[in-house]
């Protein structure tokens, strides 16, 4: 379901998305993608990404909530994945650097 705008009967500016799985998407549309800047609060494990997109994907500056724990990344994304910056936890303790796969690197 979604509420917003469309160009050329696309979805296009900005609008809103609840996806058939409930996740929602809040941001910026072009050719009926994500692209620019938008949140997305996913209903499994209330996780929220506030960010950059590029093409449907994460891809530029964002931060990632994790639901579960509240630790958070913060940083670069690029094709989806996160690349570099903070993985910070709850208790404020952190690690900085880059990630390959989804884990810490280097």
């Amino acid at each position: 379901e979604y509420e917003g705008n469309y160009k050329d009967g696309a979805k296009s500016g900005i609008g809103k998305m609840k996806f058939p799985n409930g996740d929602e998407y809040t941001g910026e549309w072009s050719n009926n993608l994500q692209n620019g800047e938008g949140t997305c609060v996913y209903k499994k494990g209330k996780d929220i990404y506030s960010g950059t997109w590029v093409g449907g994907v994460k891809h530029g500056y964002g931060t990632y909530q994790f639901g579960i724990d509240d630790s958070m990344l913060q940083g670069e994304w690029k094709d989806g994945k996160f690349t570099s910056g903070k993985w910070i936890m709850k208790d404020g303790t952190f690690y900085e650097g880059s990630f390959s796969d989804g884990r810490p690197f280097g």
